[in-house]
């Protein structure tokens, strides 16, 4: 029997609703993504639409301060969202019922992150915590 092994994670991973992430092929939007958390590294999605491990998908985080980032990757892990999870989801986005559709949530490793898009990300993390801060 083999016992399972739970490995740590090595990077800070934040939950921001602020942040929005596409999906592109061939440079145009492709699908909507809605983001789970991210890291300078990658990120966890939920994502209407199955793609298979190990594929290579190029990705648009859009941020609200107007700035955006396109980067590459690749997905690392794939799992089934369960339908109560997947009608929220559509009524929340798209304002519909769809039980029937597959949604699946992806880790995406990035393959070689911008430093812009890194310092980026840590500092509008660092300005939403100071603002709840204050509030």
């Amino acid at each position: 029997m083999s016992k399972k092994i739970e490995i740590p994670r090595q990077h800070i991973r934040y939950n921001r609703p602020d942040i929005n992430v596409f999906i592109l092929n061939k440079g145009k939007i492709f699908s909507c993504a809605e983001l789970l958390n991210i890291s300078q590294q990658g990120m966890g999605c939920k994502i209407d639409s199955s793609m298979k491990l190990k594929k290579h998908i190029e990705l648009m985080i859009q941020f609200n301060e107007g700035k955006a980032f396109e980067l590459k990757g690749y997905i690392v892990n794939k799992s089934k969202t369960a339908i109560k999870e997947q009608a929220q989801f559509m009524e929340r986005i798209w304002g519909l019922l769809m039980p029937d559709s597959s949604f699946h949530n992806y880790g995406i490793s990035f393959d070689e992150p911008d430093d812009d898009f890194k310092l980026f990300l840590l500092k509008s993390n660092l300005q939403n915590k100071l603002s709840h801060r204050s509030q």
